[in-house]
């Protein structure tokens, strides 16, 4: 399915698809993090920190960290570097990149995984973060897990079409 999007779909499209995924990016879930309780907080800092400063370092993209839920537009600069790394990739990238940054809300995991930089288990792991503390605070949900299973599949096919497209 992700191939026939990426030649019948992307390849017709290719701007459109690349200014999709660069929506994704605009609220990127790594920028955006807990004021509360500690815990999540030293969490998400342990495990985020590094991928923000891989896509500074990486990507020349420079990207605003905030507390809370309220967005925050990122830099023009990150926002042109950002653009420049989803452009350089090819077509069934693209599409696997799509899947990978929709289902982890990151487009900086998305291109962490799309560049050979981090797995598509440790991407999906590091998006779930919030929801694992949630989990070990009050316990699990079975609804919610079977629909993390289902998500953890699709992004597992999402990598294997990046992979083989590298």
């Amino acid at each position: 399915r992700l191939a026939n999007t990426a030649i019948d779909g992307i390849a017709a499209n290719r701007d459109q698809t690349i200014a999709a995924i660069l929506r994704l990016g605009q609220n990127d879930l790594l920028c955006y993090r807990a004021d509360a309780p500690p815990a999540l907080v030293r969490r998400q800092c342990e495990s985020w920190d590094r991928w923000i400063a891989w896509a500074d370092r990486v990507l020349g993209a420079k990207l605003r960290v905030v507390k809370g839920l309220i967005h925050a537009d990122q830099p023009v600069e990150a926002q042109a570097a950002l653009h420049d790394a989803v452009a350089r990739q090819d077509d069934f990238a693209l599409a696997g990149l799509h899947v990978i940054a929709s289902i982890t809300g990151s487009l900086v995991l998305g291109l962490a995984v799309a560049m050979g930089e981090l797995s598509a288990d440790d991407a999906f792991a590091l998006s779930r973060i919030d929801e694992a503390h949630q989990a070990e605070t009050w316990g699990t949900d079975a609804e919610a897990e079977a629909r993390a299973r289902r998500l953890a599949e699709e992004l597992d096919h999402a990598f294997a079409l990046v992979d083989l497209s590298l």
